[in-house]
This record gives structure tokens, C-alpha cells and sequence, in this order.
């Protein structure tokens, strides 16, 4: 994967007139993201929602 275009799509600049600065349609690298991929600006959005979710523990002493 180009990490060009992972730095595009994190900055959220990748679109249709988007150009890899390695070579334009010469870049040897796929701008394509792998299956399951997650960009690190979701992975942040994610752990905070998993730290403030209530164990169910938790929820259970709070009854």
C-alpha cells in the first residue's frame, strides 16, 4: 500500500483529483485500502468509545 495514499486518507484528501506524489498512475505501491484495514483517526474514535462503555460488572454493583 502506497504511504502516500494512507497519509491522504487519514488527512481525508484523497478524492477524485487526489495525484500520488510518487509518480502520479506510474506509483509501483496499490491505493487500495486492505480488507479490515482501520485508519488511525477511527482506531482513536474507538478506544474512547470502548473506555466509556460501562463493564457489566460495574453496572451491576451501580442496581
Amino acid at each position: 500500500v502506497c504511504k502516500y495514499f494512507l497519509e491522504a486518507v487519514e488527512k481525508k484528501q484523497y478524492g477524485w483529483f487526489w495525484v500520488c506524489p510518487n509518480g502520479g498512475k506510474d506509483c509501483h505501491y496499490r491505493h487500495a485500502l486492505p480488507p479490515g484495514y482501520v485508519l488511525k483517526s477511527q482506531m482513536k474514535a474507538l478506544l474512547e468509545e470502548e473506555s466509556e462503555k460501562i463493564s457489566v460488572e460495574e453496572e451491576i454493583e451501580n442496581q
